[in-house]
């Protein structure tokens, strides 16, 4: 046998590089689908159903009732909480009926 590649060798050696490159781009095609996903999920989460200064002012308001940073205010104190928050967390306006108060809670 002489040291030549046989046709069978070549279409061998063909079929095996074409199968290695599809392989290895679908594979950087799925890992790149992945990650795209991750940031697309994290933009998302970004978007929070409360706006940062809606946060802010409960923030605040809390801190006026719960000074000591215990974590807890009193009932009696839900009441004022809810008054000094503008809606949808509170019903902050100048005059606040019960009823007003109840539909928060």
């Amino acid at each position: 046998g002489g040291g030549g590649l046989t046709s069978a060798a070549v279409v061998g050696r063909l079929i095996h590089l074409t199968w290695t490159v599809l392989a290895t781009y679908m594979l950087m095609q799925l890992f790149t689908a992945v990650i795209l996903e991750n940031f697309d999920e994290l933009a998302r989460a970004d978007k929070a159903v409360l706006p940062r200064d809606k946060l802010n002012e409960f923030v605040d308001a809390w801190t006026l009732l719960d000074p000591e940073a215990e974590e807890k205010i009193s009932t009696l104190q839900l009441e004022q909480l809810i008054i000094a928050l503008s809606p949808p967390l509170g019903v902050k306006t100048e005059s606040v009926s019960r009823v007003s108060l109840l539909r928060v809670i």
